[in-house]
């Protein structure tokens, strides 16, 4: 089990309801979780990035060593992160919308090598969420794929050429659905909106 050494917030305090993204430090890297909040209620962990070992050279998640905050002039707060594994270097920014419903993601990975796996994967902490949430692949020059099996969802980037070395990238955004688009599943594809 890992020791928790520090934590690092994306999230509004003034806002009565929203997302919260927070980088936990684990061995040798950070684990981020996306929470849901409402006043009076204690958040929900809804998901959790999964993380492989150290000696991993392609892990689930990007291998996130250093997270810095940005504390914009307009109030929001950025996360800047960056990390290494095997020949591979990765960075990852995550920024919240205005109103904390929507928490964007932009993720990059320098390729020296050809990689086994590449993306962001996340487990389904809390299936009762599932219906409360919307994750949206970006349609602009960062095509991501969406594939979700069993409490898994993954993140990647789909470009059909992968010629080393390479930088690849995607993005996708994290969002509440309001009541009326509750039906809708977790996982459903369209644009950021970013």
């Amino acid at each position: 089990m890992s020791i928790l050494e520090k934590a690092f917030v994306v999230g509004s305090d003034t806002l009565s309801h929203g997302l919260r993204v927070t980088f936990e430090r684990h061995d040798d890297r950070y684990a981020h979780r996306i929470d849901v909040f409402q006043h009076g209620i204690d958040p929900v962990c809804v998901l959790r990035s999964v993380e492989d070992h150290s000696h991993q050279p392609w892990p689930a998640s990007p291998p996130i060593q250093e997270v810095h905050l940005e504390d914009r002039p307009d109030g929001s707060r950025v996360a800047l992160c960056v990390g290494m594994a095997g020949t591979s270097h990765w960075s990852l920014s995550v920024e919240l919308t205005a109103d904390g419903q929507t928490a964007i993601f932009d993720v990059a990975c320098r390729l020296r090598d050809t990689p086994e796996t590449l993306g962001s994967e996340y487990k389904v902490m809390d299936p009762a969420w599932t219906d409360r949430i919307a994750v949206a692949t970006s349609d602009d020059s960062s095509p991501t794929a969406l594939l979700r099996r069993d409490d898994r969802l993954l993140l990647a980037p789909s470009t059909a050429e992968r010629t080393i070395p390479q930088t690849l990238q995607w993005r996708y955004t994290i969002s509440i659905v309001s009541a009326s688009q509750q039906n809708e599943p977790l996982g459903r594809t369209g644009a950021s909106g970013s």
